[in-house]
């Protein structure tokens, strides 16, 4: 059996060797020539840790990427919000891991965007390219 501060301890390896494994995914040329360059290191926190989440679970699979790495490259949290929360692209998710993504996105979103950015996003759909902390 392992203590919690163990347990801390190993995920803490864990997601950094899962970090470096995502940035040299986002390194590959035929990622970079389709969707852009990804700067991790500018990339916004909400983003980076449910794509960390993604590729633990091993949801980070071609038809999921293709979906939302343009959201992703492009640092796009609201849209990247919205496509998180869109339960037929993530049908495969247990219900209360997808609840829980979606309600943490929902929470970093409405603390920086404007109820009517919001309103546009996920009441009429209108999310596309949201540069991040547009107020």
């Amino acid at each position: 059996m392992i203590s919690p501060i163990q347990q801390r301890r190993l995920f803490k390896i864990m997601e950094q060797e899962l970090e470096e494994s995502l940035k040299k995914l986002f390194r590959y040329h035929i990622l970079v020539k389709r969707f852009g360059k990804l700067n991790w290191k500018f990339l916004s926190h909400p983003i980076k840790e449910i794509v960390i989440d993604l590729r633990f679970r091993g949801e980070f699979m071609p038809p999921a990427r293709r979906t939302i790495l343009p959201s992703i490259v492009g640092n796009h949290l609201l849209e990247f919000t919205f496509l998180m929360n869109n339960r037929t692209l993530w049908k495969h998710v247990p219900r209360k891991r997808f609840e829980l993504r979606a309600k943490y996105l929902k929470n970093e979103s409405r603390k920086r965007y404007s109820a009517a950015k919001l309103k546009m996003c996920f009441g009429y759909g209108y999310c596309k390219g949201a540069p991040e902390n547009i107020r």
